[in-house]
């Protein structure tokens, strides 16, 4: 199966670039055209009607620095019918991507054009090719110049599996795959909402334990990432029964293994603070409705201007 191209949308408290849509869609100088809200809360409600191939994408850091985040993401409506009539889109059946992405870093700030690092989880509903599946997948991109471009720029030849191989090295564009389009467990698009959090923290040495919404002050850490999924109802405000959980190891981040409190002997943290983001994909012919809500920032920093 092709990887369908991946792209981001919202942040957290204060955003710093507004939301753009891409190849195959109208109103391209409308920043609020995909995706719209304030706050740590944002939602979607976007068809991709134009008659081509494109996917429609939007994307927005946030002016914060995190270490991590918990965030639900919701997407309504997702009856798994075809042959719905909404009033907004004729025909319209659900089918894209809602996601995340964080340890977003820029070269420089102020140049918009620069080279980007950062992770990047999503999550696909395709009423055509997933049978009413949900399906997830993480990927981590290096060197990327245009945020716009389809999976970022990273050709299928630009794949690697650490952060030191030669192409990274070089300047080149390319992809890391963690995990590629898995499915799922126990959750279908059947459902009238699909409410699915995401809690995404470093991970802590063995011995130690985390919850969902906690900053793990002074825990020690491996280098590594977490991210843990959680199937919530569709009004929580907690996470509900955790679905699979996702290990980045140290190699795969080429951060130190360290302690909060040890910076002043490493010199540097293990993991840095860096922005973060939402996105979303809205495939051809297909519509997107949903919402993201970031609960809780892990070692939130000052604001920060980009």
């Amino acid at each position: 199966m092709m990887k369908i191209s991946k792209l981001l949308k919202v942040g957290a408290f204060a955003l710093l670039a507004g939301s753009l849509c891409f190849v195959g869609c109208k109103n391209d100088d409308d920043e609020n055209s995909v995706i719209q809200g304030s706050g740590n809360t944002k939602t979607i409600d976007y068809a991709n009607t134009d008659n081509t191939e494109g996917t429609c994408r939007g994307y927005s850091t946030t002016a914060l620095k995190h270490q991590g985040e918990l965030v639900r993401l919701t997407l309504t409506g997702t009856s798994g019918t075809t042959t719905e009539t909404y009033s907004k889109y004729a025909n319209k059946t659900y089918g894209g991507v809602m996601g995340y992405i964080w340890d977003l870093s820029i070269a420089d700030a102020e140049n918009k054009t620069s080279k980007r690092n950062f992770f990047v989880l999503g999550l696909a509903v395709n009423p055509t090719s997933y049978s009413g599946k949900v399906k997830y997948y993480v990927s981590r991109y290096f060197n990327v110049t245009n945020i716009y471009d389809k999976n970022f720029g990273a050709e299928d030849a630009n794949k690697v599996t650490s952060p030191s191989a030669a192409n990274v090295t070089n300047g080149t564009t390319c992809e890391m795959v963690i995990s590629d389009f898995t499915e799922l467990s126990g959750i279908t698009t059947n459902d009238s909402k699909l409410v699915i959090w995401a809690d995404i923290y470093p991970t802590l040495i063995s011995g130690k334990t985390h919850t969902a919404g906690t900053q793990d002050k002074e825990a020690d850490y491996t280098g590594g990432w977490t991210i843990d999924f959680y199937k919530g109802t569709a009004d929580s405000n907690t996470p509900g029964d955790k679905i699979t959980t996702v290990d980045i190891p140290a190699e795969k981040t080429g951060y130190i293994a360290g302690s909060e409190t040890e910076d002043s002997t490493n010199k540097k943290l293990h993991i840095p603070q860096n922005y973060m983001a939402c996105y979303a994909n809205v495939y051809n012919n297909y519509r997107v409705t949903g919402e993201w809500y970031q609960k809780s920032d892990y070692f939130v920093d000052s604001v920060v201007e980009e």
